[in-house]
């Protein structure tokens, strides 16, 4: 099982030529098994490779072209939040709104109500 050319977004057997798709399971599974990575769902993976995408912080362009997508609604429904750019984005609003000199605002559970429902970012 070989990766073709980027622009072709398919696999192809050892001598070049396409999966037939009534095999590409066995082959996905046999690939997945030598790579060490416990075998899923092909749709599951779409998901895995847009949310590596957004937490490598590629522009969600990159992530459409490179998954077949036009749409940015389409990119966002298979892009997840993971908790690690949860924590990078708290850790950069805590540094915007002043840091460590700012203790008071860090010692805080929830910010002031704004509205309808309280904001919370630090820990």
């Amino acid at each position: 099982l070989v990766l073709a050319e980027p622009k072709t977004r398919q696999f192809t057997t050892v001598t070049g030529r396409p999966i037939d798709p009534r095999n590409h399971s066995v082959h996905r599974v046999h690939f997945l098994e030598r790579a060490g990575v416990r075998p899923t769902r092909l749709h599951d993976a779409r998901h895995a490779a847009a949310t590596l995408l957004l937490v490598q912080g590629r522009d969600q362009r990159v992530a459409m072209e490179m998954l077949g997508w036009t749409s940015p609604m389409m990119t966002a429904r298979y892009q997840h939040v993971v908790p690690e750019l949860v924590d990078e984005a708290s850790r950069r609003m805590r540094e915007l709104l002043g840091g460590d000199r700012s203790t008071a605002w860090r010692q805080r559970k929830t910010l002031p109500r704004v509205g309808a429902r309280p904001y919370t970012f630090f820990e």
